[in-house]
């Protein structure tokens, strides 16, 4: 990216709530890592990245559609039991 691109812009494209969920860090982490309360107030407010509030909505969407994609799934049958025998040859029987 050149120098001053983008600058204008804040708007990044949506957040898929996969990874969202996964790139979701704790108050509680980010204290542990200094990360300044009122900066990544600003900067989700700058770019319009959800907060807490979303991610927990997120992973609570991601599993309701995990369920319906289970429960839509066509079930398999089981496999009926083989009545096929395989039988060992003997070393002998292999070699001719």
């Amino acid at each position: 990216m050149e120098e001053g691109e983008g600058e204008d812009e804040h708007h990044l494209p949506r957040i898929p709530p996969e990874l969202m969920v996964a790139m979701h860090i704790l108050r509680e982490e980010e204290k542990k890592l200094n990360i300044d309360e009122e900066m990544t107030n600003r900067w989700r407010g700058l770019y319009g990245v959800p907060g807490s509030d979303a991610v927990e909505d997120a992973e609570k969407e991601l599993a309701k559609e995990a369920k319906t994609k289970k429960r839509n799934q066509p079930k398999r049958r089981e496999r009926a039991p083989s009545a096929a025998v395989i039988e060992r040859r003997s070393k002998s029987q292999r070699k001719s």
